[in-house]
């Protein structure tokens, strides 16, 4: 499909009627356009928060009078039913894509895709159609068919009638002369045939989608390339084990074994439209991928430091060492639960030797302003109630930062709290005043 291409960088504002221009569609139905991805998106983040307790704090797209707000999501948003496609660019360019990369490689891996917006594409008239999937799922769907591989033996026994058999009683009132015989597992070869397809499918379709749109924007280019790598290499894993064996005729092919397929097709048949035929889209909530890198640092540290690998113990709670970290999650609260009911929700606790640090992820730079007032209260109201002992310490991470010393000291009620601003992100990352302010 031929798209028209609404091009431009996340958590920028944009003039309505030029993009009108842009994209050959009325202010009317571009409104329209950008509110259902609005709604979606909003019952996308509550499903996700209800579901998994992960907090997606990634601001919608929105129109407001004549300007059109992008919202902090990247990725792609096909619209079919008006040839239209928008594509959001990383406002870090390709650090962005490298984000993925550490995240993809760490313990937290497993989150993103939790967090990622995705649809499969359900054609106008029926809820049909081939499921996206997205590559933070490859190693989930990779240690599913190794593990089944590892499982099932390429090889049985059945015992067939001969006169040299044994006598077995087949029945309670029948003896059959039977003797084993090896026989090729038609039932794992045709299991492992149905999932490739099945995953092939799920893949081509993904990959179509932001291939189609790739050529004017090097972030897609680069995210396909990584789909093509993981494809490929998902593909042949698949294959080399199958050809383990003598090839078997199609007519040889076997049931299949249902309960492992149905395992896969629910893992790559991913969260559907609300509405029948409105989207195709696979969209990052860039604040939590942020999120998520800057998490997975700081067990990078802490890996070093303790010698240890982190053990996911909860969906929000990791292990590592004398650590536990809570991710959208406080350990305990002295004040805000007992008045709200529910428990604050920083975006990282890190608890260690009695002491709870708060971090804060936040996807700005900061060398030009420094938090908004409801980010400096709600910080400080973190490390009031979650805080133990009589030092209160927490950490904000951003894109950059004023030249300023980064650790500010001060008391409260003769309290003292430390307070730091460290850097992370892929081209500059301050990791030893991280391991200060983590291990210390």
């Amino acid at each position: 499909m031929n798209y028209r291409v609404f091009h431009h960088r996340e958590d920028s504002i944009v003039d309505l009627r030029k993009l009108c221009r842009e994209l050959d569609v009325s202010e009317s139905q571009l409104k329209l356009m950008i509110c259902e991805l609005r709604d979606f998106l909003r019952e996308y983040k509550q499903r996700v928060f209800e579901k998994y307790g992960l907090e997606i704090e990634s601001r919608l797209p929105e129109v407001v009078g004549t300007k059109v707000y992008t919202g902090q999501w990247v990725g792609v948003v096909s619209i079919p039913r008006y040839n239209i496609c928008l594509v959001f660019e990383p406002k870090i360019g390709h650090e962005f894509l490298n984000m993925l990369d550490v995240i993809y490689g760490s313990t937290v891996r497993d989150l993103l895709h939790l967090v990622t917006a995705h649809t499969y594409l359900i054609t106008t008239h029926e809820r049909t159609g081939e499921a996206l999937i997205l590559p933070q799922l490859l190693t989930h769907v990779l240690r599913l068919i190794q593990h089944y591989i590892q499982s099932e033996p390429w090889y049985i026994l059945q015992y067939i009638p001969s006169k040299h058999g044994t006598l077995v009683k087949v029945s309670p009132s029948d003896l059959a002369l039977l003797k084993p015989k090896q026989i090729f597992n038609t039932r794992k070869y045709t299991t492992l045939l149905a999932t490739l397809v099945l995953v092939y499918k799920a893949l081509a379709n993904i990959i179509g989608i932001v291939s189609e749109v790739s050529t004017r924007s090097d972030f897609l280019r680069s995210l396909g390339e990584r789909l093509r790598t993981l494809t490929t290499s998902l593909i042949s894993t698949i294959t080399t084990e199958m050809s383990v064996p003598a090839l078997v005729s199609y007519a040889e092919l076997g049931e299949v074994n249902i309960d492992f397929l149905e395992r896969i097709a629910t893992l790559i048949q991913l969260t559907p439209s609300y509405r029948p035929g409105l989207f195709e889209l696979l969209l990052y909530p860039s604040t939590k991928v942020y999120e998520l890198y800057v998490l997975s640092k700081v067990l990078e540290v802490l890996s070093k430091e303790f010698r240890e690998h982190p053990v996911l113990e909860q969906l929000n709670v990791i292990r590592l060492g004398p650590c536990r970290l809570y991710l959208n999650k406080a350990p305990c609260s002295k004040l805000v639960k007992s008045i709200s009911g529910s428990l604050p929700r920083p975006d990282i606790a890190v608890v260690t030797d009695n002491k709870v640090i708060v971090l804060e992820a936040k996807y700005r730079d900061l060398s030009r302003k420094l938090l908004r007032l409801s980010d400096t209260l709600r910080l400080l109201a973190y490390i009031i109630d979650v805080a133990k002992d009589r030092a209160l310490r927490a950490a904000i991470t951003c894109l950059g930062r004023a030249r300023y010393p980064p650790r500010i000291e001060t008391y409260f009620n003769d309290v003292s709290v430390d307070l730091f601003f460290i850097v992370v992100r892929p081209r500059y990352f301050e990791e030893n005043l991280l391991r200060e302010v983590i291990v210390s």
